[in-house]
């Protein structure tokens, strides 16, 4: 139509549409009044007509990135592309895909901003309108349970949704993967899943249970002593085994998990352990001397010792019989060392080495001399001592007095020989003989007659001889 001429009053309180007027305000203490003329007026709530009859149009609703969702607008009329009143509402909703967020609204005129979603608006301009979506970053929060670790391939701090992630399960030493859980399941090792929020996963470990198993062989007895003694171990636990050899046994070694000949040895376990403890029978030596006390100095042993059974090692417990054996001329004294007695015979039972001494002591020997008869003599002995040894040749001789002879010996020499030589062999009691030595006396008588003797004649011998 024509022009229109409205007056009001208008005061300035914020920034925005400025009316002003002119004059000083000192000169009548108030703000003058003015007049603001209009050459549009706009009315959003009563639509002038036909001023505002000129459709506005929301020429495009896009998306950006296209991938990131679509956007759309309500009522269906407008629609994009199809008018729209001046002040009529519309409300645009943008709806994400998988994986997208929406992140705000944009458009070419600026008529249509913000965050709002759905977003109520109403068009100052012709418009294109576009929703801004942003790609999600999810997050993969790893966890174990026991001992172990999780590997992931790719390693990312943040993932996109579909990306596909592979999970590698790596048990500690002495662990085993049991399981997944969370985002992931399974027991497989090695397992994927695709990403499509923020995701934990677990992996389960669980510790092995390890046995040890000890064996005893050898010839011999003995027992083994685990400590601690367990139905089963972990990963590295140090476990001690200790071999008990049984009375007249040795420990040969270890076998198997362990090596070595000590008697105490340590394991560490790292699986299941087989160890062989080695037992053999222990043998002992009998060092059998002898010990000759001499009376000469260049006698040799005294004797002999003969063992049943004669071996150069003994069993545990196994008996030796020592039967002691003089020589002639010597005598057994008696055992010492690990036997004491002083019967030839003894027997010692191989408990350890063991070690026996067999005395022999050399015999001494007499001579004794006597005279018989009616002679009188004696005997020389020579060498003359108080006593002899076994073996020692001795010369004896008799020796009759005047008036006696030698008739013989007796005891340990015989013969008729005044000399003799005597062996020792024994305590020896030898015996001479003497008798009287016989004079004839022949007398003559002269004289007589018919055989008459006509005197006597006597006979006085002087000692000591006499007549017979």
């Amino acid at each position: 139509g024509g022009a229109f001429r409205f007056t009001h009053t208008l005061n300035a309180s914020e920034i925005g549409f400025f009316a002003g007027n002119v004059g000083d305000v000192s000169v009548n203490g108030a703000a003058p009044a003015f007049t603001a003329i209009f050459d549009y007026f706009f009315n959003d709530a009563a639509r002038i007509s036909p001023e505002d009859s000129t459709a506005l149009y929301l020429h495009s609703l896009a998306t950006q990135p296209t991938s990131g969702g679509i956007a759309n607008s309500v009522p269906v009329s407008p629609t994009v592309g199809s008018p729209a009143n001046c002040g009529s509402p519309i409300q645009l909703t943008a709806t994400a895909q998988p994986g997208w967020s929406f992140d705000r609204w944009i458009s070419t005129k600026g008529s249509v901003s913000g965050i709002a979603n759905p977003l109520v608006t109403d068009f100052d301009f012709d418009e294109d309108v576009t929703a801004v979506f942003k790609q999600d970053a999810y997050t993969l929060d790893r966890s174990v349970i026991g001992s172990g670790a999780i590997t992931v391939a790719p390693l990312a701090d943040t993932y996109t949704y579909s990306d596909v992630v592979q999970l590698t399960a790596v048990p500690a030493p002495g662990w085993s993967f049991a399981g997944w859980s969370g985002a992931a399941t399974g027991n497989n090792l090695t397992t994927s899943f695709r990403i499509t929020g923020n995701a934990a996963v677990t992996a389960t470990f669980t510790q092995d249970e390890y046995t040890l198993t000890v064996h005893t062989v050898g010839d011999a007895t003995g027992t083994v002593t685990v400590t601690p003694p367990q139905q089963t171990y972990h990963y590295s636990d140090v476990v001690t085994l200790q071999a008990n050899p049984a009375p007249g046994a040795i420990f040969a070694g270890w076998s198997g998990a362990l090596t070595g000949d000590q008697l105490a040895k340590s394991l560490t376990i790292t699986g299941n352990a087989d160890v062989t403890a080695t037992f053999v029978k222990d043998l002992f030596a009998l060092n059998v001397s002898i010990v000759s006390e001499h009376a000469d100095d260049e006698a040799g042993d005294g004797g002999t010792v003969t063992a049943t059974p004669d071996k150069t090692n003994y069993v545990f417990n196994e008996t030796v019989n020592l039967v002691a054996e003089a020589k002639p001329g010597w005598s057994f004294s008696g055992w010492s060392g690990d036997a004491i007695g002083a019967t030839p015979a003894i027997a010692v039972i191989m408990t350890d080495n063991k070690a026996v001494t067999a005395t022999f002591t050399q015999e001494q020997y007499t001579v004794t001399r006597t005279t018989s008869g009616t002679g009188q003599g004696t005997i020389v002995v020579s060498p003359t001592q108080t006593a002899y040894l076994y073996g020692d040749v001795v010369t004896v001789e008799a020796v009759p007095a005047d008036g006696s002879i030698f008739t013989g010996w007796s005891g340990a020499v015989s013969g008729s020989a005044p000399a003799q030589t005597l062996t020792i062999t024994a305590d020896s009691a030898i015996e001479a003989a003497f008798a009287l030595r016989e004079y004839h006396i022949n007398a003559t008588v002269v004289g007589g007659q018919d055989g008459e003797v006509p005197g006597t004649v006597t006979i006085a011998p002087a000692a000591p001889y006499h007549f017979g």
